[in-house]
C-alpha cells in the first residue's frame, strides 16, 4: 500500500504500530544482550563488539520484518545497553565511536557525489528559512517539552537546543527518500545539502562560545571515562593475583592482613562471582584478588564508576569508616593534583573525585 493511499486514521494506526513494535524490539534486544554478556564473560573485546554490532543489525531486520520501525528499535537498544554496566564497555565505546566516525565520513562522501553546487542558489532561500526555523524554533520547543518536566536548568535546555546540528542522519534520510522513488515537488536533496552546510558552518562554529556563555564547560570532567582510563590519567595501576593453597592470607579477614604500602584490595573474584572486599571479608583458597595502588599492573571491571562530591553531598565531611556502604567500595580519591588511596580514617571533602566499585548484579 502506498503512503498516498492511506487515510488519516490508517496513517495514525501505521505510525503507532511502527513506534510500539520498534520500542518493544529495542527493549527486548537490550535485555537479551545484557543477560548474554553477563553470562558469557567474553575475554576478547572484539567478540563483544561483534556481538553488539550483530545485535543492532538483527534488531533492525526483525523490527522491519514485523512492520516496526527498525531505526527506532536500534536506537532504543543502543540507549539501554549504553547506560548499562556490561563487561568491556570502555572498548565498546571506542569501537562504536570509530565506527560512527567512519560511517559519517562515508555519508558525507556520498553527499558530495550526489550534490551539484550549481543547484544550490535555487534552494537557498527556502533552505535557509528551514534551517533557521529548525535551529531557533522547532528544536528548542521540542527540547523544552522533553527536558522541561525533568526540571533541567535553562542553560542545559538552551545548550541542548543549540547543539542539535543537522548532519549524517539528515543525509541518510534524504538519500533514502530519493532512492525510494518519492515524488516531490521540490529539490529535497539539495535543500538538505544546504541545511547541513549551514548547520555545520554556523552552529558547529558557535558551539564552543555558546557552551562558555551558558556555563556548560567543565574542564575536569570526562563523561566517557572507564576504569582503565584512570590508569592513564592518574599514577595508579592494578595487580591481579590468585590465592594458592597455604598462602599466608588464606583464611584471614582483610582487616588482619598487612597490604603492600599504598595499596588496597579493589575486588575479590570467587568462583566467577565478584565480591566487593570489606574488612571482614575472609580470603579463601582460589580467590582472585585485584590490588589497587600507586604502582602495579592492569585490570578490567564493569562495576566501576566516578562521582564528584559537592558541598551539599551527604558524604562530604564524613570519614569513610562512618559511611554505610553495602554494595560499594571507594577505591581512589582524586583531590586536586593528588591521588589518594583511601583508608577508614580518610575524611571526604567537597570537590573530591571518587572512583568507586559497585557489585555487579
Amino acid at each position: 500500500m502506498q503512503g498516498a493511499d492511506l487515510g488519516p486514521w490508517a496513517m495514525v494506526r501505521m505510525l503507532a504500530l511502527q513506534v510500539l513494535i520498534g520500542l518493544a524490539m529495542g527493549v527486548g534486544a537490550a535485555w537479551a544482550v545484557k543477560k548474554l554478556l553477563l553470562r558469557l564473560h567474553l575475554e576478547e573485546e572484539t567478540l563483544t563488539d561483534a556481538l553488539l554490532l550483530g545485535t543492532g543489525l538483527l534488531t533492525y531486520a526483525l523490527s522491519n520484518g514485523l512492520a516496526g520501525n527498525g531505526y527506532l528499535s536500534v536506537y532504543m537498544a543502543g540507549i539501554l545497553i549504553g547506560n548499562s554496566r556490561i563487561p568491556g564497555k570502555g572498548a565498546c565505546i571506542r569501537f562504536f565511536d570509530n565506527l560512527t566516525g567512519l560511517m559519517q565520513m562515508l555519508l558525507f562522501f556520498l553527499l558530495g557525489l550526489l550534490a551539484f553546487p550549481s543547484r544550490l542558489p535555487a534552494v537557498a532561500l527556502p533552505a535557509l528559512g528551514t534551517a533557521l526555523f529548525l535551529t531557533f524554533v522547532a528544536r528548542p520547543a521540542a527540547v523544552a517539552l522533553v527536558l522541561g518536566p525533568l526540571r533541567c536548568p535553562l542553560n542545559q535546555i538552551g545548550f541542548v537546543s543549540f547543539a542539535g546540528m543537522r548532519g549524517a542522519a539528515s543525509i541518510a534520510f534524504a538519500i533514502l527518500a530519493i532512492s525510494g522513488g518519492a515524488q516531490l515537488s521540490y529539490d529535497l536533496y539539495h535543500m538538505v545539502f544546504f541545511i547541513v552546510l549551514f548547520s555545520i558552518l554556523v552552529q558547529g562554529t558557535l558551539i564552543p562560545p555558546a557552551a562558555r556563555k551558558l556555563d556548560m564547560i567543565d574542564d575536569t570532567e570526562d563523561v566517557m571515562a572507564t576504569f582503565n582510563d584512570y590508569t592513564r590519567e592518574m599514577p595508579v595501576q592494578f595487580v591481579r593475583c590468585i590465592l594458592r593453597k597455604d598462602h599466608p592470607w588464606e583464611g584471614k579477614p582483610l582487616a588482619a592482613i598487612t597490604m603492600p604500602p599504598g595499596s588496597l584490595a579493589a575486588a575479590v573474584i570467587r568462583q566467577g562471582q565478584e565480591i566487593l572486599p570489606k574488612g571482614d571479608t575472609v580470603l579463601q583458597e582460589g580467590d582472585e584478588i585485584i590490588l589497587c595502588g600507586l604502582e602495579g599492573g592492569s585490570a578490567e571491571s564493569s562495576g566501576f564508576y566516578q562521582v564528584r562530591l559537592s558541598p551539599r553531598d551527604e558524604w562530604t565531611g564524613q570519614k569513610l569508616a562512618d559511611l554505610s556502604l553495602h554494595d560499594e567500595l571507594i577505591l581512589l580519591i582524586r583531590r586536586g593534583e593528588k591521588v589518594l588511596i583511601p583508608s577508614g580514617d580518610t575524611v571526604l571533602r567537597a570537590g573530591d573525585e571518587l572512583v568507586a566499585a559497585q557489585k555487579r548484579p
